[in-house]
This record gives C-alpha cells, structure tokens and sequence, in this order.
C-alpha cells in the first residue's frame, strides 16, 4: 500500500483528521490489510514515549508502524498455538477459541461478547477432520491457504 492510500486510511478512522488512538489504529491497521496484536501496538506507542491510553500518534508514526508489521512466520504461529492450547492437548477446543477470539474482539474496542454459534461457525470453517478441535496443521493449513501466514521464516 502507498503512501497516499495509507494517509487516507488514517484520515478515515481519526477523529481529528490528523492523529490516530490506539482503537483507531488498530482499525486503520486492519483496513490497510495487516493483522496487527494489540501488543504490537502497545509496544510502538511505548516505544514513541507514548504511555496515556489516550494518547495518540502522527500519521508519519502509523507509516512507520504499518512497515513493521509483518504476517506471522510459521515460528510465530507454533509459539502462539502452544500458548493458546492451555491444556497442552496439542489442539485447541472450542473453549479455548472462543478465549482467543474473545481476546481479539477485546483488543479492537468493539465490546460484545462471542456467541456459541459464532464459534462453532468459525471453528467448522477451519476444523476439516470435524473433531471439534483445531490441530496446528488446520490452523496452519487455513491461514498459509487464506494469504496470513508467510510460508518460511525470513532471515
């Protein structure tokens, strides 16, 4: 994405026109095509000496946030899937999906809680042996299918 095309995105999600919070960042981060953690975030306007929650970054610091984002390396996801398979299972349930999404939810401002039917919709669309349950290598398997996981990890 360009410049233009980013300076535009971020004009749409301020309220000013001119700045960005960090819940209109993460939008503007979503809108612009990246798939940013909430701690990536926070990290950066940490990094820039920004600590009030309702602090709020230039359009130069998103550019410079956007380039640093980069799809998750196969590495990254193992570490996020032992994370989330909080019983050490080697797959993750429908509990423990609904705990990450709900994390994910909670990280965009958006305030609603996930229904079972959301879930289970999301958990059928990944789970293709339909056990219920999500092994690395369906989690793996849809997202390198669907553009969101770099295939090898980048020196």
């Amino acid at each position: 994405m360009n410049s233009e095309d980013l300076h535009a995105e971020c004009t749409n999600h301020s309220g000013d026109g001119e700045t960005l919070t960090r819940k209109q960042t993460y939008s503007a981060l979503c809108m612009c095509g990246k798939n940013p953690m909430a701690v990536q975030i926070a990290a950066f306007f940490q990094g820039e000496g920004i600590e009030d929650e309702d602090g709020t970054i230039t359009f130069e610091q998103f550019e410079t946030l956007y380039n640093s984002i980069e799809e998750p390396t196969v590495a990254a996801l193992e570490e996020a899937f032992k994370t989330f398979d909080k019983d050490d299972s080697g797959t993750i349930d429908k509990e423990e999906l609904k705990e990450i999404l709900q994390r994910r939810l909670d990280t965009t401002g958006i305030e609603t809680d996930l229904d079972d039917e959301s879930v289970d919709a999301i958990l059928n669309a990944i789970d293709t042996n339909e056990d219920g349950t999500l092994s690395y290598n369906e989690l793996a398997t849809y997202l390198n299918t669907h553009g969101h996981l770099q295939a090898q990890d980048q020196e």
